[in-house]
């Protein structure tokens, strides 16, 4: 077996391990050991604490990448403390200012998390639309924008018959959705998410067509409009219904402006309470 074939393999080993590792903490001990350099020590509780993901894929390769990394930053600690460095005047005074940091953005989170706990920071569709009213100028769309259904078939007649239910406009969303699977069962999964997406604006430019000719035929399209079918390949088609259109400088109506606001709402309150937070540190401090 050559070296590459095995440095495959013990890499695949690797990342099913480290997976098991993040994603079932519960039979691992937080001090597990999933790396070593010299003296330093990479426990499983850091690792968790230090990586982000979506997935278990995401996991593996999250953990991964850094662990490649602590090693390098282990290895020039190491080399550091072998230096001496710890006893340089500039390098204490880094630290001690490091550590200020981490213990004041720890108490703060922690501090933060408490007074959500207590709904400090909830905010109520009354809020969100009294802000509306008075900001609704400030919520339009920065470029032009569309609801579209994309409705996708194994054969050219399947995606006949789907045409025909995206022009039959008494069927309501959940109709549509049902004869899309009856016409379409092998991609249900691909066509309900198409129409799920279509229940939302989405910017022209983050539409992702699959090819050039759904971009033309977009371009043409008013509101109501189907296109034509259009082969992707030998076993896809796709049928498209624009459902509406808006342009560069549109006002958002509350609706689609809502969780922008609810966003901004929240932000201002733990801006807020963060500042109330320093007032109360300094009053401390003076007694």
């Amino acid at each position: 077996m050559s070296q590459s074939v095995k440095k495959n393999i013990l890499h695949v080993l690797f990342l099913c391990v480290l997976f098991g590792m993040v994603s079932a903490c519960e039979s691992n001990s937080a001090d597990s050991v999933v790396a070593k350099v010299g003296e330093s020590n990479l426990t499983l509780s850091e690792l968790q604490a230090s990586i982000q993901y979506a997935s278990p894929k995401d996991s593996a390769t999250a953990a991964a990448i850094y662990i490649e990394d602590w090693k390098h930053t282990a290895a020039l600690y190491d080399l550091a403390c072998q230096a001496n460095i710890e006893s340089d005047p500039l390098a204490q005074v880094l630290l001690e200012k490091a550590k200020r940091r981490i213990f004041v953005q720890r108490f703060v989170d922690i501090e933060m998390k408490k007074a959500e706990a207590k709904g400090a920071f909830r905010v109520d569709s009354i809020e969100v639309s009294a802000y509306y009213e008075m900001h609704k100028q400030e919520f339009v769309y920065r470029e032009p924008a569309v609801k579209l259904i994309r409705l996708y078939a194994s054969s050219s007649d399947s995606a006949t018959r789907m045409a025909r239910a995206l022009g039959n406009r008494r069927f309501s969303f959940d109709e549509l959705v049902s004869e899309a699977k009856i016409i379409a069962p092998e991609l249900d999964t691909l066509n309900t998410h198409a129409l799920q997406d279509s229940e939302e604006f989405v910017r022209i430019s983050r539409l992702h067509l699959e090819s050039d000719v759904l971009q033309q035929l977009l371009e043409k399209m008013r509101p109501s409009n189907i296109s034509p079918i259009v082969k992707l390949n030998d076993s896809l088609f796709v049928v498209m219904r624009l459902e509406t259109r808006v342009e560069t400088g549109t006002e958002k109506p509350l609706e689609a402006a809502y969780d922008e606001i609810k966003q901004r709402l929240k932000l201002k309150k733990q801006n807020a309470f963060y500042i109330e937070l320093q007032k109360r540190a300094r009053k401390a401090a003076q007694r």
